[in-house]
Order: C-alpha cells, then sequence, then structure tokens
C-alpha cells in the first residue's frame, strides 16, 4: 500500500510540475509573437474498438477559438455507443498559449456511460521541447465513479511534422493505466486535413482498450505538429470516456445496525389451588 502511494504521489507531482512551470511562464510575462489559437479552428473524429469489453463506437466534434492574442478557448462533444448502450459527453477549457514555448490552461469535464456519470474538474499543462511534447492533467473527479484525485503525464515525439507518437501512464481512484497512443496526417491533396490514429490503455490485467480512428482537421492548412501547437490542444472529452470503469465503483452505503428487539422477561408464576376451609360440624 505505501509503494502503490508513493507512485501515484510521484506521478501527481510529475503532474503539478509540468502544470506549475506552464504557468509560470505568462506570469513571468512571456508572450511569444504567435497567438495562443492561430484562427477559428475545429476538427471531427471518428473511432471505433473494443474497450472494457465492449464494442465501442464514438464520434466528437470540437471548436478551438482565440480569446484575445495570449489565451484562448476550446469546447467539445461526443456521442456514441458502447454496445447497445448509449455513451456522451462534454467539455470545456480556456488556456493560456505562447505555440513557441507551451499551455497552461483548466477545464470541466463531464461524461455518460452505461448509465454512469462521471464529472473532472482539471488542469492542464503542455511543454514544447522540439519535437518532443510533454502533456500533462491533474485534478479531481467525482460522480458514480470513485471519487478523489486524478493525474495523467504524456510524453509525444514527431518522428516527422505529419507523424506523433505517445506513451505515458494515468491514475485515478479506479485503476492505473499506461497510454498508448499514434497519429498520422498523410497529406492527401483531396482532404488536406485528414489524419488517422489510433489509441490504447494497458493495466496490471492486460489489455483495457483499443481504438482506431480519422479525424478531419477544419481551419489553415499546416503540417499535424503545427495543428497541435498553434490550433487546438487536446481534449478532455476523449481519455475520460474511455478511461473509466462501466459500472460505478462507490462503495454503498453501510446497511444500518441489526438492533435485536427488547423483550420483555416472561415471569412464570406458579398455579396454586384455592384453599377449602371445610363447613363447622354440628357435633
Amino acid at each position: 500500500m505505501e509503494s502503490l502511494f508513493r507512485w501515484r504521489w510521484n506521478i501527481l507531482q510529475a503532474s503539478l510540475i509540468v502544470i506549475v512551470a506552464a504557468v509560470g511562464w505568462p506570469c513571468a510575462g512571456v508572450s511569444g509573437e504567435a497567438p495562443a489559437v492561430s484562427a477559428i479552428n475545429g476538427k471531427l473524429s471518428l473511432e471505433g474498438g473494443q474497450s472494457y469489453s465492449q464494442v465501442i463506437g464514438l464520434g466528437i466534434a470540437s471548436l478551438a477559438v482565440p480569446l484575445g492574442h495570449d489565451f484562448g478557448a476550446q469546447f467539445d462533444i461526443g456521442a456514441g455507443k458502447s454496445d447497445y448502450h448509449s455513451m456522451w459527453g462534454g467539455d470545456g477549457q480556456v488556456f493560456w498559449r505562447d505555440p513557441a514555448v507551451g499551455l497552461a490552461g483548466f477545464g470541466y469535464v463531464h461524461t455518460r456511460r452505461v448509465g454512469i456519470d462521471l464529472n473532472r474538474f482539471l488542469g492542464v499543462g503542455e511543454a514544447y521541447l522540439g519535437r518532443f511534447t510533454v502533456y500533462s492533467k491533474v485534478g479531481f473527479q467525482n460522480g458514480d465513479v470513485g471519487h478523489g484525485a486524478i493525474g495523467q503525464v504524456k510524453m509525444s515525439y514527431y518522428p516527422t511534422d505529419d507523424l506523433k507518437l505517445t506513451a505515458g501512464t494515468e491514475i485515478n481512484p479506479d485503476r492505473k493505466l499506461g497510454l498508448f497512443e499514434a497519429e498520422y496526417m498523410p497529406g492527401i491533396s483531396s482532404i488536406p486535413g485528414g489524419a488517422m490514429y489510433a489509441r490504447g490503455a494497458v493495466s496490471g490485467q492486460g489489455a483495457e482498450y483499443g481504438v482506431v480512428g480519422i479525424r478531419i482537421y477544419f481551419g489553415p492548412s499546416k503540417s499535424l505538429i503545427r495543428r497541435h501547437r498553434e490550433d487546438d490542444p487536446p481534449d478532455l472529452l476523449t481519455s475520460s470516456i474511455t478511461n473509466n470503469p462501466l459500472r460505478s465503483t462507490v462503495a454503498p452505503p453501510p446497511p444500518p445496525p441489526v438492533v435485536a428487539p427488547v423483550v420483555a422477561p416472561v415471569v412464570v408464576r406458579p398455579v396454586t389451588s384455592p384453599v377449602v376451609t371445610p363447613p363447622p360440624s354440628d357435633a
């Protein structure tokens, strides 16, 4: 138990370091020439696969908008099926970003899958280090799942401007996950914003989920790495709807104590015969 706590605390510390460092850049007066969001833009993602022994299909629409020069906002909505059950969700985040340095912000996400509601309140951060990007989020979750802290750290590498490879980890009150992702934009002339991607996760019990999808980016034409750093940041919805359990893990309230009824003791009284007095004699 102590080693598990230490491992979780190390992940949360790493997440906090990335976010605090990112927040420190704008506070220190760092303001790049490029805006936080280059222009109003969006993307549409369609994916399918298997998640926690259920076949899923999910569509997500995203919209990112600039808020002045140094700040931006993004909103995401999604809906789909998990076997024959509906799942849906939405999120919103506000952030500061310098495309040459990093991102810092906060957001909220709500999802519902197979009747299980999830709420997350998150701080997010990104650090841009050449062809590497460190992404982190940390916060709190509640709803029909385990309540408590959540932390996620991912490292992405761009071998080319249009290929992204990612590995990372997430901890939440319900499970610990190893995360893997890949995204590729082939540069098809007829669909300049088209990309393909795959996501998966493993835990101590083995593979937890795996999905593949296609994504269409809308907005200025640019490479994948520039889209990720100049346009829309990672959404909060995708991992929240697939990284949590299908059934509630909130412990039911303990049953009320059984109180034995108070029974008055039964007093058994002896039965006595009446005393009969003989009549007086006439002698």
